[in-house]
């Protein structure tokens, strides 16, 4: 037997072995119930005893599942990368994650691991490097990509290991068109050994494919060389592609391949360089609902329900059998009474009775059903929900119209605390993936040009506004950067549309927020019409805006024209002050002047008593003169 032979059978067998672990630990079995149960195909085969069996559904496997997945993803996480010795580069690290997995729609791909885990058990994400993706005008550049695996597709070296790290390989087993798989094989492949098989699937609803499809199965083996990750694909005959390294550099991943010998660590600060760069860390990261003892398959929501399924199904069968044999009635009829009419029980029939006593035929009374069993089965569905924690506060039933968004978010988080090992669990497997994006960052992306939303301060206006950042990615950058990574809670939830409104409408009563706004963040889910909603606010916004303008100009002008009539107004008070100082200064001046005035005719008086004293003493004396001139004539005379 050739290498090359050699290397089939081992791959081949070692997925033959991984099979039938999953057979001998009943997976197959209890995936493939779990689907039927969980997708409402409930009921085996009829036989003769139960083809006139009803079969109703009342699927409560779908609704406890699809409330625990939502309560489970609730809550949206981000990938946090961080570093002691580059905190920018980190957040840089943080920006270009939170853009691929954008691109890559992971929050898609994580809500189906958790339903398929929650029906399964166990789910598991697969990363590869798709060189057909398409970049910027349609040139094929290669992107990151990430597929759901199946757990039945998935075959681990020790599946009693739950870490898939620790694994010595892993298998993926996919269908794929022969034509396709000849296309990817390498050289001097043997194609003709590329044939079409049969489908080894053991899920009721994926045993027959299509009619006219050639496909076959293609094993897809991760293992590791020296610490390093490779990877081979395989068909039942012939191996397809040769092993070859998750690293870019195929060259020197082959090289170290051959090189078996070579186990001990790279002595040169080159070499120790160029270890780091190597891709270490296998493409796939596991998850599991609940832990299975010593097993990395892991245990779903379905498979503690189903057996009470089945006994709510059968005993509404029952009830719907009961009141169906028994609805009608049973009728006696005495021989000849009928001839040969018969009886339909069609509305208006009439029949008529030959007997000559006229009583040729009556009906039973109808007993009465008990309700035992309906009452059973809705203690069942009570109990089952109850008891696997999606109770109605947790799904919303039994919320009141009148509470509030903030009581009902408290219900709801006292009602998800059984659930939060659950979230915690899934919450471990995003960091896992984080490790391993990081991996698939560092190795393949150069000069990627990414996007990110920033706040960013307006130079004109001076006010903060939220602007799309380009920038560019370079793995080799960060090659020797060793990041931790961690899953934090973005603000709010997922599932809290009523309290979103209820918020919403408790700022625009305070006035907190506009209209406009208003309607932007109100939920898309909640409003059927909201782009021509958002167009009318702001046409009236727009006319609002106007009429303020228009009121605005009018108001500037009536201003103009006030502002030029108290220019007058103060001319004319400048002019009268003016004048009132010149009035001030007169009537000082005359105050002055009636004050010296007042001195002089003071003096003037003064003068004038002293002028009249004269005058008097003056006449006096001239009196005395005179009287004694009178005297002397008189002398003479005698």
């Amino acid at each position: 037997m050739s290498t090359k032979e050699q290397k089939v059978c081992q791959v081949w067998e070692q997925y033959e072995n991984g099979r039938t672990y999953q057979q001998n630990i009943r997976l197959t079995e209890r995936c493939n119930e779990n689907v039927n149960f969980f997708e409402g195909r409930q009921w085996a085969e009829p036989t003769e005893k139960t083809k006139n069996l009803p079969r109703p559904v009342k699927n409560i496997v779908k609704k406890i599942i699809r409330d625990k997945v939502a309560n489970i993803l609730s809550t949206p996480v981000k990938l946090i990368y961080s570093s002691y010795h580059d905190k920018g580069g980190a957040e840089r690290f943080t920006r270009f994650a939170d853009f691929i997995q954008k691109e890559m729609k992971q929050d898609e791909l994580d809500a189906d691991g958790v339903r398929d885990g929650a029906v399964k058990g166990s789910y598991f994400f697969h990363y590869y490097w798709d060189y057909e993706a398409r970049g910027k005008g349609g040139i094929k550049e290669g992107a990151l990509r990430c597929e759901l695996i199946d757990p039945l597709n998935i075959f681990f070296s020790n599946p009693k290991e739950t870490d898939e790290q620790k694994q010595k390989w892993i298998i993926i087993a996919s269908r794929e068109e022969v034509a396709s798989v000849k296309a990817m094989a390498d050289e001097g492949i043997d194609k003709d050994l590329i044939v079409a098989d049969d489908n080894e699937s053991h899920y009721d609803n994926d045993q027959t494919e299509q009619e006219g499809t050639d496909l076959c199965t293609v094993l897809t083996k991760y293992f590791r060389q020296n610490g390093e990750v490779f990877f081979e694909k395989a068909v039942k005959a012939t191996i397809v592609n040769k092993a070859r390294s998750l690293t870019p550099d195929l060259e020197q991943a082959l090289k170290s391949l051959e090189d078996e010998a070579n186990t001990g660590l790279p002595e040169s600060k080159e070499n120790e360089e160029k270890e780091k760069a190597k891709a270490y860390l296998f493409p796939i990261v596991a998850g599991q609902y609940e832990k299975r003892e010593k097993c990395i398959y892991g245990l779903s929501e379905a498979e503690g329900l189903i057996s009470n399924q089945k006994a709510i199904n059968f005993s509404t069968a029952m009830k719907l059998l009961a009141e169906q044999n028994q609805a009608w009635g049973k009728i006696i009829v005495k021989e000849g009474a009928l001839r040969d009419q018969v009886i339909t029980n069609v509305p208006g029939q009439v029949i008529t009775d030959y007997d000559k006593t006229g009583n040729g035929f009556y009906t039973l009374p109808i007993p009465q059903i008990s309700s035992t069993q309906l009452e059973l089965c809705n203690d069942l569905i009570e109990v089952s929900r109850n008891l696997a924690g999606a109770t109605e506060i947790m799904s919303g039933e039994a919320i009141g119209a009148n509470m509030s968004g903030a009581a009902i978010a408290q219900l709801q988080s006292q009602a998800a605390l059984p659930i939060e090992a659950l979230r915690e669990r899934f919450w471990r497997v995003k960091e896992r993936q984080g490790k391993v994006l990081e991996q698939f960052f560092k190795l393949y992306y150069q000069d990627a040009e990414f996007t990110y939303k920033d706040t960013v301060l307006d130079k004109t206006t001076g006010e903060e506004k939220e602007e799309t950042i380009v920038d560019v990615f370079n793995g080799n950058e960060f090659v020797d950067t060793n990041f931790s990574v961690v899953v934090e809670a973005t603000g709010g939830t997922r599932a809290t549309t009523a309290s979103d409104i209820n918020m919403l409408d408790n700022l625009l009563a305070k006035g907190a927020i506009s209209p406009l706004t208003y309607v932007k963040c109100y939920p898309d889910d909640a409003l059927q019409n909201k782009s021509e909603i958002i167009k009318a606010v702001e046409s009236e916004q727009q006319s609002v805006v106007r009429q303020l303008q228009a009121t605005l100009a009018q108001r500037e002008q009536q201003l103009s024209e006030s502002v030029e009539l108290l220019q007058k107004q103060n001319d004319t008070v400048s002019k009268v002050v003016s004048v009132i100082q010149e009035n001030n200064r007169l009537n000082a001046l005359l105050a002055q002047l009636y004050t010296e005035s007042q001195a002089a005719i003071g003096q003037a008086n003064q003068m004038a008593s002293q002028y009249s004293e004269a005058v008097a003493d003056a006449t006096l004396f001239a009196q005395k003169i005179q009287e004694m001139q009178n005297a002397g004539k008189a002398k003479k005379s005698i």
